[in-house]
C-alpha cells in the first residue's frame, strides 16, 4: 500500500508542473524517437536484420522504457543510496518502522518516470504484438524484468559499502549500458557482449526473453523467472551484509534491512 500511495503522489506530483510536464513528455519521447529513428532509416532499406524488424525494435524500445518507468516513478531513491553511504547518511532510516531498502528506494522520484511510462505504451501498440491473450504472460515477464532491473541497480549501489570512491560513476555508466542494450536487437552483440548482456549486465534478458515468449518460444522463459530469485536474493544479500559493515559517526550499525 505504501508503494500504490506513493505512485499516486507521484502521478499528481507529475501532472502538477503542467507545463513542465509537458515539456518533460516531449523532450523524453524526442530523446527516445532519435535513436529508434536511426533503425526506422535502416529498416526502410532492409526489411530484415538477423531476424529483426522495426516492429521487433519497437517492441524492445517499449519493453525497457516500462522497466525504466517504475525505477524513475518509484525507486529512483536507489540512486542516492551510494552517496547516502560515502556521507554516512544512513543513521535516520534505523529508526523509522519501514523496511530501511524500501525507506531510501522510495524517498526519491523522477516525474519523467510518468512519461516514460506513455511512451513506452506508445512503442510496444505500434509494435502491434501485444493482445488480450498474450498480456496476462507480458505483465508477468515485464514484473520479473523490473525485479531483475532494481536488484542489478541495488547491488551496484551497495558496493559503496565496501569501496568507498567511484561506485556513484560506475551506477551512471552500468544504467547507461543497461537502458541503451535493452532496447537494441540481439543480433548486434557477439562474443563477450552476448554474454554479458545476458549475464553481467542482463538488459538483453529482459528484453530477447518477453519477445522470444510473445513469438511463441518459451524456452528461455526459465532463465528470466531464474534469474529474478538470483538477481533479487543478491540484492538483498549484499545490501544486508553491507549494513553490517556501515560505519557512521556515531558507531557500527548493524540492521537488517
Amino acid at each position: 500500500m505504501y508503494i500504490a500511495h506513493l505512485f499516486k503522489t507521484n502521478l499528481k506530483a507529475a501532472f502538477a508542473l503542467k507545463w513542465g510536464f509537458v515539456f518533460n513528455g516531449i523532450v523524453a519521447f524526442f530523446n527516445t524517437f532519435v535513436g529508434f529513428a536511426s533503425f526506422l532509416i535502416i529498416f526502410h532499406k532492409y526489411e530484415t536484420i538477423n531476424g529483426y524488424n522495426i516492429y521487433d525494435v519497437s517492441f524492445l524500445t517499449g519493453v525497457i522504457i516500462l522497466i525504466y518507468a517504475p525505477y524513475a516513478s518509484l525507486f529512483y531513491g536507489v540512486s542516492s543510496l551510494v552517496e547516502r553511504i560515502e556521507k554516512s547518511e544512513l543513521d535516520g532510516y534505523f529508526i523509522q518502522p519501514r523496511n530501511l531498502w524500501l525507506n531510501i528506494a522510495c524517498s526519491h522520484n523522477d516525474p519523467t518516470g510518468v512519461v516514460e511510462f506513455f511512451t513506452g505504451l506508445v512503442f510496444l501498440i505500434f509494435s502491434g504484438y501485444i493482445t488480450l491473450a498474450n498480456l496476462p504472460i507480458f505483465l508477468f515477464m515485464l514484473l520479473l524484468g523490473q525485479i531483475i532491473f532494481i536488484s542489478f541497480l541495488s547491488i551496484i549501489a551497495s558496493l559503496a559499502f565496501f569501496i568507498r570512491s567511484g561506485i556513484y560513476d560506475l551506477y551512471r555508466i552500468a544504467l547507461i549500458i543497461f537502458v541503451t542494450a535493452g532496447g537494441k536487437p540481439r543480433g548486434m552483440f557477439a562474443g563477450f557482449v552476448k554474454v554479458a548482456v545476458w549475464t553481467v549486465i542482463p538488459a538483453g534478458m529482459i528484453t530477447f526473453v518477453p519477445i522470444d515468449v510473445i513469438k511463441g518460444d518459451f524456452s528461455t522463459l526459465p532463465i528470466l523467472i531464474i534469474a529474478s530469485i538470483i538477481f533479487s536474493f543478491t540484492a538483498v544479500l549484499v545490501f544486508n551484509f553491507g549494513l553490517k559493515r556501515y560505519n557512521s559517526g556515531n558507531g557500527f550499525y548493524s540492521h537488517s534491512g
